[in-house]
């Protein structure tokens, strides 16, 4: 596990901020190491991947690519999405949280999606219901629950196959938990 989050970890780091699949699993890793450890040297790994996608607050919209009709960037957009729910969440980091704030902007409605092998694949809000999940229980503002409540391919649907395992309990039997 060390050795994974280790290579997550540099290579997260030296290419932020970048938002893709390949940084998204490489943050991952190395986030979900800590969560699991508690290593401290993890720990100052993962607020240098936060602080170099820093540069990104602000700047919505934001893709993969920069471009949400671009092969697949829905999809490396919110692989990316969740590691950035997941640190803001584990962490409390204030700036993880204004990560994802700026990556929720412009994804609450449907949009016409990423042409994937000459097909455009429509996508629903809730396609990053961990994100909206996240926000809204770091954040208590009802915007972010919508999309995961509210999302046109339904509740069910986003639970069943979007929503990272343990979210469902806090959205639907806790109060949000809203930092101060």
């Amino acid at each position: 596990m060390r050795t994974a989050a280790g290579h997550g970890a540099f290579f997260a780091i030296s290419h932020a901020p970048n938002i893709g699949r390949d940084t998204g699993w490489s943050w991952r890793t190395l986030e979900r190491y800590w969560e699991l450890t508690g290593d401290k040297r993890a720990e100052e790994l993962l607020k240098r991947v936060i602080a170099g996608n820093a540069a990104l607050i602000g700047k919505a919209p934001l893709w993969c690519g920069n471009n949400p009709l671009g092969h697949a960037s829905d999809w490396f957009t919110q692989i990316w999405s969740r590691a950035a729910a997941m640190t803001a969440l584990h962490t409390g980091d204030p700036q993880a949280l204004e990560i994802c704030k700026t990556l929720a902007e412009g994804k609450d409605k449907p949009m016409p999606g990423s042409i994937t092998y000459g097909k455009q694949t429509p996508i629903d809000p809730s396609y990053f219901s961990s994100l909206f999940a996240v926000l809204y229980h770091l954040t208590g503002e009802e915007k972010y629950k919508k999309p995961v409540v509210g999302g046109n391919q339904g509740w069910r649907h986003a639970l069943r196959r979007r929503l990272l395992p343990g979210l469902r309990p806090w959205l639907l039997n806790q109060p949000p938990k809203v930092k101060k």
